[in-house]
């Protein structure tokens, strides 16, 4: 079957022998109520009960919510009031901040509202058109599409003129596909209407599939159990892939460029495969490596628990040390199992960092609002950590490296000089054409208004067009066609791709010496085109063959001659060389004949045309992008360019911008190569050209494998995959809806330097993180040592349970104001990571300095004061007075522990972060003499141990300064590592 430009035969359709015809608007509302809106969701909003499930049941807050309601049953009101205080702090600001955020990005994904208009039928059985919503689609609507139109099903085509679709969001490929009718049989989606068995699957769906996914969603993401793991792979089909390939089908997620047609709804919403390929978008993406990080850090914590907790249990239970009295009868009067049952909970709680949820997150949605007031919107508060440690961002050029919209940079003839015809020309074929203007048309346009007033002929009928033969990816070219009634001439313009511009002409047009260039008035032109057909020489169907010379009463500055090889060969000589420099380039031909001549047999015909010029496009680099590109590479961020344009084109624009072009690779070299060669290749590798989604998200895997942290700038379906896959997704509110749900951060404005400011962000959060993190595990193992040593050696508790639960509390909330500390400025200069090694490490180096002067302390209170025995009144003195020194020396190593400089003189912290360790200090100071010191059983502490305080302090200062030293000269690295380059 040859191909045909206006295809108007209608299809007639059958189902079960009867003729299909427009739908009755009941019954198309009925089809509705059965299958739902023709929707896809491009955001799944998560329900607020699941927020709050994720924000209660996290693995730290589980482990307090199971030490309250031991202290509930033991009677321990005490404990069980601040573990409550604790557990509903922490959720109650993640639950916050996340709802917060989850509001944010609906209002923002929220599509919409389109209209299409559809053919029904009335009770009269008359066709009429109506303007609907596109979500009140439904299978069996005749739906008709014109230009500028979304596809809003899956549509089979009926009926058609010059159709032409633009599949790139689906298929990747850049340029528009012809649609016609064919003579293909109708695909039919059998939709069993009266199947009860297949209406009850539904219910049972509707009932089930929530609560599994409920299910299986908290599991995996607060304690790391994937029950439901499915690989990111995409297996579609081959029948399924070469559906793209049929030119009677139109698919939701596409658009049309050119042309009309109708067509009937075979799928619509989920069914279709944009909605299946966005169900499987929404998959669960793979955990983060911080999240992976967080979670071992909790394991930690839970196994030094187990491990220190239960020896306490049996070491005071048994009374091993002989610590309690000898009499039976005693010891079962004082509960010595309730006494070490609690005694071991408090010890738990000690080493439990119990704010350490609600401080992540409260960083987190801090990071969060700095990044909503540079235009980025984060979908996932945890991917700020991934885009601070990010070391390679892969993104594409148009709209990214460059600006949105092309420019005419020249108009050359064969000569290589300039042609003002070829502009004229171009400017006919652009501005009236009925399809989509692109950014090419666009750019013609406004170049031609640059330097000439706009034709206003329309308006008086001297040109009146005929015909338009739309653009599409076998043929690379359009043309329409003309009739200029006075000069009794039909005119043909064309422009496309040189090389399939270059096989249909046989002439070119040859500009004489003294040809000013001038801007030709359309007068002139037509006088120009009137010359040509009535000086040369036509075959059979009016088509100029030989070279003419112009009229007398007219000076013709242009001479038609044969398109010989040798001219052919400089052509393309000329636009290698284009290329080479960076320009995109069409070629403009036009072709003239007697309006006498039948048009159907020739008008349509893009043969024998008369080569006029080059137009050379330059996409222009972004003012901003070369100094964003400076600021990512200062921060020790890698971009590379991934692509579908050719290799010429982005190596000129990455000249431009600074990025090195020395290592380059095509997509049909990458096919080419295996495995192990491509990924030695990919490191250096800077510019990917012509790459397909598949291999998109190959170059990311192998970005990830070879131990980056890989950031994937990207607006397109086809970018998705790697979108998902990459650790830190990132597209644009103007991209498409498949592209957002897969994305992390989405940017109100597509540039690097909101990227590179997030960069810096992300840092910051990243090491505030940390460095809490880093300075509770030294902390809190140093008081464990300082409890398990004092266990095991004194004849009473050294502090009591509550006791030890409030000094915590305390400490915790003196580092709420951690998210707004300063972060040294070398230390977000280059991504680092977080090893759980260099943690463990930090806590087992400076752990044991705290417990020194813990052991001081209690040597100061048992030798001193001589509290020797569990019987002294003064017992509750020494329970205190480590309660002070306790809270003190925990609260000060948060300004020598933040940063590896000399704190307050070398480096500072906040402001909030002063403030709220001098609150901390004097609390603990006053507490034995508030009211809330009688509850918590404290003893007023006597002068004396106040000189023994600044002491104990200030060499604690100076010990943990002098170990810092010996710490980093000895590791190189603080609490985190920096990665290499």
């Amino acid at each position: 079957m040859s191909l045909s430009v206006d295809d108007t035969r209608p299809v007639a359709l059958y189902r079960d022998g009867n003729p299909l015809r427009p739908l009755y608007k009941e019954e198309a509302y009925n089809r509705q109520v059965l299958f739902g809106k023709n929707v896809i969701e491009s955001h799944s909003t998560r329900a607020w009960y699941t927020i709050l499930f994720n924000s209660i049941f996290d693995p730290f807050n589980m482990l307090l919510i199971g030490i309250a309601a031991l202290s509930f049953y033991l009677q321990d009101l005490k404990t069980f009031v601040i573990m409550v205080v604790m557990v509903s702090v922490s959720s109650g600001i993640r639950f916050y901040h996340e709802t917060k955020n989850e509001s944010k990005l609906s209002a923002l994904t929220k599509m919409i509202k389109k209209n299409i208009t559809v053919i029904r039928r009335n009770k009269d059985d008359i066709e009429f058109d109506e303007v609907i919503d596109l979500r009140d689609c439904v299978p069996g609507d005749f739906v008709k599409l014109k230009a500028g139109d979304l596809v809003p099903a899956e549509v089979q085509l009926l009926k058609t003129n010059n159709l032409t679709v633009d599949q790139s969001a689906l298929t990747g490929e850049s340029m528009p596909c012809l649609k016609y009718v064919t003579e293909l049989n109708i695909i039919h989606i059998d939709y069993d209407l009266n199947a009860a068995d297949s209406l009850n699957l539904r219910k049972s769906k509707f009932l089930l599939e929530p609560l599994k996914n409920f299910f299986f969603s908290c599991l995996r993401n607060n304690l790391g159990i994937d029950l439901n793991h499915q690989e990111n792979r995409f297996e579609f089909d081959s029948r399924v892939l070469t559906q793209f390939d049929r030119n009677d089908l139109c698919f939701m997620g596409t658009n049309v460029i050119s042309g009309n047609a109708i067509g009937i709804v075979l799928a619509i919403g989920k069914q279709t495969f944009f909605g299946v390929m966005n169900e499987k978008i929404s998959l669960q993406r793979p955990i983060s490596a911080f999240n992976k990080r967080i979670k071992r850090v909790s394991l930690l914590f839970i196994i030094l628990m187990f491990l220190i907790t239960i020896p306490i249990i049996l070491f005071k239970g048994f009374d091993i040390f002989k610590q309690q009295p000898d009499d039976e009868e005693e010891a079962k009067k004082q509960g010595r199992w309730l006494l070490a049952l609690q005694f071991a909970l408090s010890v738990a709680v000690g080493l439990t960092p119990e704010m350490l949820p609600a401080l992540v997150n409260t960083i987190l949605a801090r990071g969060t609002i700095q990044l909503s007031n540079k235009n980025c919107i984060v979908k996932r508060i945890e991917s700020i950590i991934n885009l601070g440690n990010m070391d390679v961002l892969c993104t594409d050029k148009t709209g990214t490296l460059t600006e949105n919209f092309a420019k005419v940079a020249n108009v050359f003839d064969h000569k290589r000089e300039n042609c003002s015809l070829g502009l004229e020309l171009a400017y006919l074929n652009s501005a009236y054409q009925e399809s989509f203007q692109n950014l090419t048309d666009q750019a013609i346009i406004n170049a031609y208004e640059e330097n000439a007033k706009p034709v206003s002929d329309f308006e008086s009928s001297r040109l009146i067009k005929v015909a338009e033969m739309g653009f599409d990816f076998k043929r690379r070219k359009m043309s329409l066609v003309y009739e200029v009634p006075e000069q009794n001439i039909r005119l043909i313009t064309s422009k496309g791709a040189v090389k399939e511009m270059l096989e249909v002409c046989t002439h070119y047009m040859d500009q004489l010496e003294g040809n000013n260039n001038n801007i030709l008035t359309m007068e002139d032109l037509f006088r120009v085109l009137k010359s040509t057909i009535n000086k040369s020489t036509s075959d059979q169907n009016g088509k100029l063959v030989e070279q003419v010379d112009g009229p007398d009463d007219f000076r013709f500055d242009y001479s038609i001659k044969e398109l010989k090889k040798s001219v052919l060969n400089g052509l393309n000589e000329f636009n290698d060389q284009l290329n080479h420099e960076g320009y995109r380039v069409l070629a403009v031909a036009y072709q003239v004949e007697s309006m006498y001549v039948e048009r159907d047999q020739s008008s349509l015909r893009e043969k024998n045309l008369i080569f006029v010029g080059f137009l050379a496009l330059v996409n222009p680099p972004k003012e901003t992008v070369r100094q964003a590109i400076r600021e990512l590479n200062s921060k020790k961020v890698s971009v590379k360019i991934l692509t579908g344009d050719v290799v010429e084109v982005c190596r000129n624009v990455c000249n431009q911008i600074g990025l090195p072009t020395d290592h380059v690779l095509t997509s049909s070299q990458m096919s080419r190569l295996t495995s192990s060669q491509l990924e030695n290749l990919v490191d250096k590798t800077v510019i990917f050209s012509q790459m397909s989604p598949i291999q998109k998200l190959e170059i990311v895997n192998l970005l990830k494998a070879r131990g980056h942290v890989v950031g994937f700038l990207g607006d397109g379906i086809n970018d998705a995959l790697a979108l998902k896959e990459a650790d830190v997704g990132i597209s644009v509110d103007s991209g498409t809806e498949i592209a957002k749900e897969a994305a992390d951060i989405i940017l109100l404005e597509k540039s690097l330097s909101a990227i590179a400011e997030g960069v810096v962000q992300g840092r910051r959060s990243f090491i505030n993180i940390v460095k809490y993190i880093a300075m509770v595990l030294s902390s809190n193992f140093g008081n464990v040592i300082s409890v398990f040593i004092a266990s095991l050696t004194l004849p009473y508790l050294p502090m009591l349970p509550f006791q030890l639960i409030l000094q915590n509390l305390l400490y915790d909330l003196s580092q709420t104001t951690m998210p707004f500390d300063n972060v040294d400025e070398e230390d977000i200069q280059r991504p680092q990571v977080f090893k759980l090694k260099n943690l463990i490490i930090f806590m087992l180096f400076f752990g044991p300095i705290s417990s020194i002067f813990d052991v001081l302390t209690f040597g100061y209170f048992y030798f001193y004061y001589g509290i020797k025995t569990a019987d002294d009144e003064r017992v509750l003195l020494f329970q205190t007075g480590w309660f002070t020194v306790g809270l003190m020396t925990q609260t000060l190593i948060t300004h020598i522990a933040r940063t590896h400089k000399v704190p307050v003189f070398q480096s500072n912290a906040n402001t909030k972060v002063y403030i709220s360790t001098a609150i901390c200090l004097y609390l603990g100071l006053i507490a034995p003499f508030l009211p809330l010191g009688a509850i918590y059983k404290m003893a007023k502490l006597p002068v004396d141990f106040y000189y023994f305080l600044l002491s104990v302090l200030a060499a604690y200062c100076v010990t943990v300064q002098l170990g810092k030293t010996v710490y980093l000269a000895i590791f190189k690295s603080w609490f985190v590592s920096y990665k290499k380059d």
